[in-house]
């Protein structure tokens, strides 16, 4: 498997913590008729991919303490100080967390580019700025 490169690794981090928004933008998007211009479709198709690619990353973490802070940081949306707090409860150190964090946005990314499809990820991710 190839290294991961910092600046996948930021890109794809930069995706998660947009998730949410994201997310919610696309579900808008279905309900709203109007909205439907022909310069949105490519937006949200582009959206729609790189969410679908991130879900079904998630889902092949073997690591079941992982896959759970992945899902509570960026798809539930919580802020990092409650991730920590959370998992604190159950004998986490805040370290701990950050490096779990890590390694499920590396597999993560691995796993987009196992798929082939981390080229066409990146290209339709804008870098540090929101998708939408």
């Amino acid at each position: 498997m190839n290294k991961v490169t910092e600046q996948e690794f930021q890109l794809m981090k930069s995706f998660l913590e947009q998730y949410l928004r994201n997310k919610a933008v696309i579900e808008g998007y279905e309900k709203n008729e109007q909205s439907k211009s022909l310069e949105l479709m490519d937006t949200y198709l582009n959206v729609s991919r790189c969410i679908g690619l991130v879900d079904r990353a998630i889902e092949t973490i073997q690591d079941e303490e992982i896959k759970k802070i992945i899902v509570r940081r960026f798809m539930k949306g919580y802020r990092r100080r409650d991730v920590v707090l959370y998992f604190s409860g159950l004998g986490f150190t805040d370290r701990t967390v950050d490096r779990k964090i890590k390694h499920g946005v590396i597999q993560i990314v691995e796993a987009v580019k196992t798929w082939g499809q981390l080229h066409r990820f990146m290209s339709e991710v804008h870098e540090g700025e929101p998708v939408l």
